[in-house]
């Protein structure tokens, strides 16, 4: 008499979300070696192709359970310096505009940018690159795992609650900036 034990791997199955998944990060992996050569957009994408292999053997359910572990072990990786580099100045930019705009109605002079950029710079110790990137970040990673341990499925409800939550991150970081100036002047 042969025992198995019952476990929830199931036998090895065709699916077509996983599989589909999988050759689009298989491409992109291939793209980032050859075009860019970033080694930690290679790990992001290692852990993206793990999962999508754990669609072949899991459930869908248990599969789609696993979306929100996955994703925080991505946002755990070690992210800080490109996105500085990619996201933060631009980002840096658009707050220091939108702060700008805030400032006029407030009834200050127009300032440019530059100057916004300058006064914030003076009165706190702000990265060149970065304003805001990293608390829209840790934001980021906080949601994640606060869906995580609250067993937060992921559905259009819960997506819209995490733009929701990155545009008030945004308006934060504006009126962070529109404080300082208006300190600073």
């Amino acid at each position: 008499w042969y025992y198995r034990p019952k476990s929830s791997l199931r036998a090895l199955r065709f699916s077509a979300l996983p599989s589909c998944l999988f050759w689009i990060i298989v491409v992109a992996y291939l793209a980032n070696e050859h075009y860019l050569g970033v080694h930690i957009f290679s790990a992001a994408l290692l852990l993206g192709a793990l999962y999508c292999l754990l669609g072949f053997v899991l459930t869908a359910s248990q599969w789609r359970g696993l979306f929100l572990p996955f994703c925080l072990l991505v946002f755990l990786l070690p992210f800080e310096g490109y996105l500085d580099v990619y996201l933060g100045f631009p980002l840096r930019l658009l707050c220091a505009d939108w702060a700008g705009q805030v400032l006029q109605v407030l009834g200050f002079a127009s300032a440019t940018n530059e100057s916004i950029i300058l006064i914030e710079q003076r009165a706190a110790n702000v990265d060149l690159a970065c304003s805001g990137i990293k608390g829209i970040w840790t934001g980021g990673i906080f949601y994640f795992l606060l869906s995580l341990i609250e067993g937060h499925k992921l559905s259009l409800r819960w997506i819209a609650i995490g733009l929701g939550f990155l545009g008030c991150l945004m308006v934060a970081n504006v009126l962070r900036i529109v404080f300082l100036v208006w300190l600073g002047v």
